[in-house]
């Protein structure tokens, strides 16, 4: 796999790295807590310095443990390495998360987000995902380089929860799992 560029995001411990080929469907998103088995995933685990890795269109975003993560050029090549040694057929992903197309509530959302909140956050190398629904809580995880960045506990956070009560329903509220 050919990388094209290595660029920095808002989270300081994290990498959005750009290749030559697209590896998800436009919208969606791979990470590897939802696909322990995908290859790309597989490689880079065997890094303890390495806590979280995402998939989006033709960028993969990879987040540092900053502990362990001394030398970003080494963490880098090393990733680099991994890289050029996959083929993009063995990372693609198929097919959109059942969860959110059983729950018309989620569905809705999920729109919202795909217009209004995911072109910022992938921008900068991370997303958000929909894990599922409690009540009148909406459950999301972050992806990428969301997972550790400061801002995405405040500001962004705040952001999409009033975005999808103006958008869709005043009473349902966001919780991080």
């Amino acid at each position: 796999m050919k990388i094209l560029d290595v660029l920095p995001t808002p989270n300081p411990n994290a990498v959005k790295i750009v290749v030559g080929a697209s590896l998800t469907p436009p919208g969606e998103v791979l990470a590897a807590s939802d696909n322990p088995d995908n290859p790309l995933f597989l490689a880079l685990s065997e890094r303890d310095s390495i806590v979280d890795v995402m998939l989006q269109g033709s960028s993969i975003t990879v987040v540092f443990d900053p502990d362990i993560a001394q030398d970003g050029r080494e963490e880098l090549h090393w990733v680099g390495n991994q890289l050029r040694m996959l083929e993009e057929s063995d990372i693609l992903s198929h097919g959109k998360d059942q969860t959110v197309l059983e729950d018309p509530t989620l569905l809705l959302i999920q729109e919202v987000l795909e217009v209004e909140i995911l072109p910022y956050l992938e921008s900068h190398g991370g997303s958000v995902r929909i894990i599922g629904r409690d009540g009148n809580e909406i459950l999301l995880r972050y992806l990428g380089a969301c997972g550790g960045c400061p801002a995405s506990l405040g500001g962004t956070l705040n952001a999409i929860e009033g975005l999808i009560q103006e958008e869709i329903d005043p009473d349902l509220r966001i919780r991080l799992v």
